[in-house]
């Protein structure tokens, strides 16, 4: 009997060792996944608001991003609307040139994202 006992409590522990060491997923942090335009791209058609599309929902109070030209002037800024995965930024109708998007997210799970981007528009 005493060996039956020693048996189980063993099986016991050595599976909840197992169990303990198994993976655990991990909390994902918000990500870019894809914007209009797109990184590095160049537009001839014109565009009436930047587009950004996040891997995971944005924080509305939090989130910021900006549209400036080759000389680093600020010609739209905003802020998230809404707590969303879209983020849409109205934009002036813009010239040939070069433009740098600029973003800074807080995702739900409490990290900071930031990134920018650049794309060209040719004339």
């Amino acid at each position: 009997m005493r060996a039956i006992l020693t048996k189980a409590v063993t099986t016991l522990a050595i599976a909840s060792a197992v169990g303990a060491m198994a993976p655990v997923p991990a909390q994902s942090h918000t990500f870019l996944l894809d914007s209009l335009p797109a990184a590095k791209s160049h537009i001839t058609t014109p565009i009436d608001a930047v587009k950004l599309h996040f891997g995971g929902r944005v924080d509305a109070r939090y989130s910021t991003i900006h549209l400036k030209n080759e000389n680093g002037d600020i010609l739209a800024s905003g802020t998230q609307p809404q707590l969303s995965r879209e983020f849409a930024l109205p934009v002036p109708p813009l010239s040939p040139g070069r433009y740098h998007v600029n973003f800074r997210v807080l995702s739900t799970d409490g990290d900071i994202v930031q990134g920018g981007f650049v794309f060209v528009v040719d004339g």
